[in-house]
């Protein structure tokens, strides 16, 4: 984890605080704290790349969006001003289930895509 960001940026701040924002925040909360981190240390703005977000089902799959909404209104300067989410599946057959129950989770898209 980090990789990207060592080779591409020289930045090892991922890398070298991973771990511990893991074990402090959880898995359901570690990603949004790391990325809001990560976006305060520099004054860049970050794009991220989230390449087979379709290989996510379930539970994990939420908790990754609901993690990338939350940070969404701290954009740029506190989590990434822009994310793309790379997959091989068309998005408008995206259908998210829980992993209770395997119920169909309705009420909107699981992606909320906004265009100018």
């Amino acid at each position: 984890m980090g990789t990207a960001a060592d080779v591409g940026l020289n930045d090892l701040f991922i890398e070298a605080q991973w771990k511990t924002i893991l074990e402090q925040s959880g898995p359901h909360d570690a990603p949004h704290k790391l990325l809001s981190q990560f976006s305060r240390q520099d004054p860049r703005p970050v794009a991220l790349f989230i390449d087979e977000i379709d290989s996510l089902a379930g539970d994990s799959l939420i908790s990754v969006l609901r993690q990338i909404r939350a940070g969404y209104t701290n954009r740029p300067q506190a989590f990434p001003q822009s994310i793309v989410l790379c997959g091989v599946r068309d998005v408008r057959d995206y259908r998210m289930h829980t992993d209770e129950g395997k119920s169909v989770i309705t009420g909107g898209s699981a992606f909320n895509i906004k265009a100018e």
